[in-house]
This record gives C-alpha cells, structure tokens and sequence, in this order.
C-alpha cells in the first residue's frame, strides 16, 4: 500500500488538522535519519527527561526505574541505556553520594527537540 505524502499534495495540505501535518513531517524527518531512531519507549523516556531538566530538576536513573506503568525496570533500564549509548543523555553522578546518578539530556537531544518543533511549527502554519 503506498501512503499519501499530504506535504507534496497541495489538496491535502490544508484539509487537515495540525498534528496529523505534524505526523507526517515528523515521519519523513525519521526517513531522513537526521539522527539515530528512537522508540516509542525512548522517545517517551527522553522528553520526560527533558522536561525535567528545562524546570531544572535533573531526574535519577532509580525514578525512572519505577516508572512501572512505562514497563518493567529492566526494559526501562536498557532503554536509557541505548538513549545514553546514542548520545541522546549523559549520566552525572552526585558528588555528594555517588549512588545517586542523574540522567541530562545532551546537544544531540536538543537538536532533536530543534528539528521536531520546526516540524511542528510548519505543521501548526501549514507552510
């Protein structure tokens, strides 16, 4: 089946809402391999991550382990840890106790906060 690319198709561009125009840049943006792919999961996880850093509170590796409804502790744990072996976060441990390790988002992880709300702002204009 071959799908229809609303952002070529002029008819379509302006019949439909926002964030379906959103889905389909955001989609040829992951077709363009800007960046490694991420998950559902990761995608979920990294935009948690981010939004507590940008409030200023960095989060623990152990809270986002107990995130269960998000799945079990070990699918949650390899997932940060793929984030992390992609360059999407940085791991800073606690100087003060060297248990606690708190996840920050990098330069890589603000490029594709970048290129996703361009995509969202040409989607929300219809440019």
């Amino acid at each position: 089946m071959e799908f229809i690319n609303i952002m070529e198709n002029t008819r379509f561009k302006k019949e439909l809402p926002s964030y379906l125009r959103f889905i389909q840049l955001v989609e040829s943006i992951g077709l363009m391999k800007l960046s490694p792919e991420l998950d559902d999961l990761e995608a979920h996880l990294l935009d948690r991550i981010a939004i507590n850093a940008l409030s200023g509170t960095h989060v623990q590796i152990g809270e986002m382990l107990a995130l269960s409804q998000l799945g079990s502790q070990a699918t949650i744990h390899n997932r940060i840890k793929r984030l992390t072996a992609n360059g999407y976060l940085s791991v800073r441990i606690d100087q003060a106790d060297a248990r606690r390790k708190y996840l920050i988002p990098t330069s890589l992880a603000k490029k594709r906060f970048d290129v996703l709300s361009k995509a969202l702002n040409k989607a929300v204009l219809g440019a």
